[in-house]
């Protein structure tokens, strides 16, 4: 149990070294003089194909969609055959014994 917590605490500090070693920032570096950025124009909006339209509401695109269609199908043409070609009989209930028999019988 001994060895495993020295080894635990090995791994660890290792761990902790690599770390520390691989997210230093290098403090003691120069930086660099930036230039600063040139000023940004703005575009002119002159053509229709640039005009950012506003984003389509929900309501108006749900009124604009013919959804009938979807809601209430075309009734279509009954024909062809049923899957089950065999008449349907119907079920007979099956009267219980008056006694039901015991399980060694």
């Amino acid at each position: 149990m001994n060895r495993f917590l020295a080894g635990a605490a090995v791994w660890g500090f290792v761990g902790g070294v690599a770390y520390f070693a691989l997210t230093r920032s290098d403090a003691t570096a120069p930086v660099p003089a930036q230039q600063p950025a040139p000023p940004v124009a703005a575009p002119d909006v002159t053509s229709e194909h640039q005009v950012m339209k506003p984003p389509a509401l929900l309501a108006d695109v749900i009124e604009l969609t013919d959804l009938d269609p979807l809601l209430d199908p075309p009734a279509r043409p009954v024909g062809g055959v049923p899957f089950d070609a065999e008449p349907i009989v119907p079920v007979q209930a099956v009267q219980a014994p008056e006694r039901i028999p015991l399980s060694v019988d």
